[in-house]
């Protein structure tokens, strides 16, 4: 998580970051086309140098007309998930 926050501050990226119950991570971003794009390439082939990448799925990918978060954050574990 600390890696995606960096990276997402790096690019100039939006949103949060959190892992799941079940050993998984998901998040929401927002930026523009292209770093969205560099941050989708990002997470499907490097990650977190301590990461094991089984598989990467980006859903309900859609414009905003603003954003929602004024930076990247790490959320902590909620029992929902």
């Amino acid at each position: 998580r600390k890696c995606t926050q960096f990276e997402c501050n790096l690019m100039g990226i939006r949103g949060w970051v959190m892992n799941t119950t079940k050993g998984t991570v998901i998040g929401q971003a927002q930026g523009t086309e292209d770093k969205i794009n560099k941050l989708k390439m990002w997470l499907k082939t490097k990650g977190s140098p301590k990461s094991r990448i089984e598989r990467c799925v980006i859903r309900e990918q859609k414009t905003v007309m603003r954003y929602k978060w004024s930076d990247f954050e790490i959320r902590r574990h909620s029992s929902w998930l």
